[in-house]
């Protein structure tokens, strides 16, 4: 039989999916290893996404900040000027006869 399922078969199967959790196990230990290696790289990424959140956030009394408000008149300016697409529900794809399309298309 073709698609007989012996003991070797299990054996395999059991081998493989072993193999791959393990390689995970390894994967997360390096990371582990390399967090408490390196620590100092953490902490310097934190310091400046607090700034840029800051930044971004404004005060903590609702006063927007600069970056806030550029963004704010950009988007006012671009939509009463109107400078977004308009789309005109028109297809602009033109069909190239071929002779590919010839033979799959008898009819033409």
């Amino acid at each position: 039989m073709f698609l007989s399922i012996t003991s070797s078969t299990w054996l395999m199967s059991l081998i493989g999916v072993g193999i791959v959790f393990l390689i995970l196990v390894l994967l997360v230990v390096v990371l582990y290893l390399f967090n408490h290696l390196f620590p100092e790289g953490s902490s310097k990424n934190d310091e400046k996404v607090a700034g840029l959140k800051n930044n971004l956030q404004g005060d903590n009394m609702g006063n927007a900040s600069e970056l806030d408000k550029a963004a704010v008149a950009t988007a006012v300016y671009l939509f009463y000027n109107e400078l977004h697409d308009n789309e005109s529900n028109v297809l602009t794809i033109n069909q190239t006869p071929s002779h590919w399309h010839a033979v799959l298309n008898e009819r033409l």
